[in-house]
This record gives C-alpha cells, sequence and structure tokens, in this order.
C-alpha cells in the first residue's frame, strides 16, 4: 500500500516541478512564447523612454499592460540583440537558468494602477542604470531571454565568474 502512495505522489508531483525554471541556461522549456512574452512586457516596440506620467499612462493603455504589475521594469537596450547576447557570450550565469549583464542597462521602473473605473493612474517614472538579470531559455534553437528578474541590491557581474559558454548553448 505504501509503494502505491509514493508511486500516485511522483505521479502527480513530477508535472507540478517541471513547470518550474530550468536549472541551468539554455535549456529547453515548454513555454514556446515565452520570448515574445518576455518582450510584450519589458521591451516592447515604442514604449516611452522619458518620465513624463501622461505619455506612459497612453502608451499603458494601448499596449494593455497598465497595472499588470504594481512596477513593471522596462529594458532601453539599442537592440534586440544586446539583449540576446546576455543570454550568450555577453552575460555570466547568476544562478539557475538567470544570466546577469555585464553592462548597465538603463531601465525605466513604471508604477501604475487601474482605479475602481478601470481608469490607468500612472503614479510614478524611475530611471536607473543597473545591471540586469534575465532568465535564459533554449527556444528553437535559439538561448532567448524569457523573464526579466528585479536586481534590488543592485549586483553587478563581477563578482560571478562563469560567463555564458558553449557548453550552454543550444
Amino acid at each position: 500500500m505504501m509503494k502505491l502512495v509514493v508511486i500516485c505522489l511522483l505521479f502527480f508531483l513530477t508535472p507540478l516541478h517541471s513547470q518550474g525554471h530550468n536549472s541551468s541556461p539554455c535549456k529547453s522549456t515548454t513555454n514556446n512564447n515565452g520570448y515574445n512574452d518576455f518582450r510584450k512586457k519589458h521591451f516592447p516596440q515604442g514604449f516611452p523612454r522619458q518620465t513624463d506620467k501622461e505619455t506612459w499612462k497612453a502608451f499603458l493603455e494601448k499596449s494593455g499592460l497598465c497595472g499588470r504589475t504594481k512596477i513593471q521594469s522596462f529594458i532601453d537596450a539599442s537592440s534586440e540583440y544586446k539583449l540576446k547576447k546576455i543570454c550568450r557570450r555577453g552575460g555570466k550565469r547568476y544562478r539557475d537558468n538567470l544570466c546577469i549583464s555585464t553592462s548597465d542597462f538603463r531601465l525605466f521602473e513604471v508604477e501604475s494602477m487601474k482605479d475602481n473605473n478601470g481608469k490607468c493612474l500612472v503614479k510614478a517614472v524611475k530611471i536607473d542604470n543597473k545591471h540586469i538579470i534575465l532568465a535564459c531559455d533554449k527556444i528553437g534553437n535559439e538561448c532567448v531571454p524569457v523573464h526579466y528578474q528585479a536586481n534590488p541590491n543592485d549586483e553587478t557581474s563581477d563578482k560571478f565568474n562563469n560567463y555564458i559558454t558553449e557548453a550552454w548553448l543550444p
């Protein structure tokens, strides 16, 4: 009877465990939309590169991102290539499938919410420069960012020794 209980537990808990994050960068994922979701949330086309609250309000309403989370981070990268490079040889392994950039990125941190009538309110827009931390997974034959991880302690890549290498790349 005990063996049956253990087998049942393993059968039901294994899918829950596999839905978490990967243990190292550039491993295959079941979420084929991970990169597109990441882009929409943190690097959307045409996002304002200024601190005017009304401009951000219009953008968040148009893109459907208002109030998605209390504080949203938008990455001001000069190109998509620069972001993808963090998941390749331009980043260092932070932990698990997280990689940290080797240089600063400009971030726009926007605090927004919807009021009781569904109207978008932008409370604050802050600009910060810091190393960014991204989860990197393999989608198709490419290692790409799929998640932005906040860096509240302003960590830099200096204390991390493991550059992303061929061993992790697809």
